[in-house]
């Protein structure tokens, strides 16, 4: 008896060092603890509307450690000056879509992608007006409703929707167009048995890691689960898209589908993960080519361009 306790005691030692060892070195957290935050997953969540935007005509600082630049919200809750739903026929008005990429998370209102274009558009004497309709989180599925039930209301003449290789995990925790119930909710895919343990535990985190195969911290699914699931759930955005496009064909606009890839993907193309991400990019623009959908794959020429560089001089993360 006294031999069993000394060696539950040990045992019990051992789990309680290796979850200090892996606090202590940062192993195994997920995205919101990485930025200073609590854990926190898509998995399980209720939302009261179908649209994700942030708080209406608010100014604020995002509590991030990597930067500090206030951020202004309008009237609909992107990061953007307010617009008139009447336009001027001599302007050409392009709304983009999109997450926190479009949104320009990280870089001053005048230093985002869309703000740029719309710059360099405007240096060639083009009377163009962009609105910057992109909010970090988001993903295709909330694009799409977004504009459909929305967006569409401001008349744009070309529609860009931009896409990257997160949505892929927003599907996997969020699921397709069926998280939109016809009450007005939106409903995401349920948490696991297993999710209190998880959230708590590094240990149990490196558990799954390294026996159920999980290879990206907050998914709970194996890396070989991920890759089989690719095909599907590029069919499933390439018919978003088709739908996106038909939305705006229906309201006099053009479309285009801009897609590109992440800088982890950028600097890691090797690693299991990003490998699949890269390789669902390319299937959804084939599927895309096939419908006839307007795309932009900028996979290639951004691993080109910034492939032998460090990303922090593009980006934040």
């Amino acid at each position: 008896m006294k031999l069993f306790k000394q060696s539950l005691i040990v045992f019990f030692s051992v789990l309680i060092l290796a979850e200090i060892f892996l606090r202590v070195t940062g192993k195994y957290m997920v995205y919101s603890e990485m930025n200073g935050g609590t854990y926190y997953t898509d998995y399980g969540k209720v939302w009261d509307t179908w649209f994700h935007t942030r708080k209406p005509d608010t100014t604020f600082t995002p509590a991030s450690p990597d930067f500090h630049y206030q951020y202004s919200t309008n009237q609909m809750g992107f990061r953007d000056k307010n617009y008139s739903t009447a336009k001027n026929d001599s302007v050409f008005r392009i709304l983009v879509t999109g997450d926190s990429y479009a949104e320009g998370v990280g870089a001053p209102y005048d230093s985002t992608w869309p703000r740029i274009l719309e710059n360099n558009l405007k240096a060639k004497n083009r009377r163009i007006e962009l609105i910057d309709a992109g909010v970090a989180g988001s993903d295709i599925m909330y694009d799409y409703v977004f504009y459909r039930e929305k967006l569409c209301a401001f008349n744009p003449d070309l529609v860009i929707a931009s896409f990257n290789s997160s949505d892929y995990n927003d599907y996997i925790m969020r699921g397709g167009l069926e998280r939109f119930y016809a009450d007005g909710t939106t409903h995401y895919k349920r948490l696991p048995w297993y999710f209190f343990f998880y959230k708590h535990s590094r240990l149990v985190r490196a558990l799954f890691h390294k026996l159920g195969g999980f290879n990206n911290t907050g998914l709970f699914i194996s890396q070989k689960e991920f890759d089989k699931s690719c095909a599907k759930t590029s069919a499933a955005f390439a018919d978003v898209f088709e739908q996106y496009r038909a939305e705006a064909l229906k309201h006099n606009a053009q479309f285009v589908a801009v897609l590109h890839t992440i800088p982890g993907e950028i600097i890691s193309p090797e690693r299991d993960l990003y490998a699949t991400n890269i390789m669902g990019i390319n299937m959804i623009a084939a599927l895309l080519k096939a419908k006839r959908v307007p795309c932009i794959n900028l996979s290639q020429s951004l691993s080109v361009a910034f492939g032998k560089q460090n990303p922090a001089v593009f980006t934040y993360a």
